[in-house]
């Protein structure tokens, strides 16, 4: 049992990054686009 949840636990922290990654990489774009009016 506690190594299923700490196994699930650490699978969980190891995608964070990678979605944190993506929303930043989306903001940014977006941020950028608008800036530059998207020429």
């Amino acid at each position: 049992m506690i190594n299923s949840t700490s196994a699930r636990i650490l699978e969980v922290l190891r995608n964070v990054p990678s979605v944190l990654f993506i929303k930043i990489t989306l903001f940014e774009r977006q941020r950028v686009c608008d800036f530059y009016e998207c020429i």
